[in-house]
């Protein structure tokens, strides 16, 4: 996995926030007790950076929330962050090499017994 300890605990505390909002750098670095500049230095050294960290618990949430519910797709692109159906949807494609609507289809023919 990308990091060490600190992007596992970062990792962790995002999913948490991401139910709720798209965190901040400034609201992670709180919530670990560390400035902002000390947690993207911290992020450097082990070649990961906030933003990357961010993308792939994201990316996480929306392939779950796709491949698991029968939430609206737009609804969870909104819930993650995402201004706008079709940046979600380019968002989507980039993490899976497909549409969230083809992804929940495939996902749905996996589990048919």
């Amino acid at each position: 996995s990308q990091g060490g300890a600190l992007a596992q605990e970062l990792r962790a505390w995002l999913s948490a926030a991401l139910a709720s909002r798209v965190p901040t750098r400034a609201e992670a670095a709180a919530a670990l007790g560390v400035s902002e500049r000390t947690l993207a230095r911290r992020l450097r050294a082990q070649g990961i950076s906030f933003a990357e960290l961010l993308d792939g618990v994201r990316r996480d949430a929306a392939l779950q929330a796709v491949g698991q519910t029968t939430r609206p797709l737009a609804d969870i692109g909104q819930a993650l962050g995402f201004a706008e159906p079709a940046v979600f949807w380019r968002a989507f494609r980039r993490w899976s090499g497909s549409t969230p609507a083809a992804w929940r289809a495939a996902q749905r023919a996996d589990r048919q017994p």
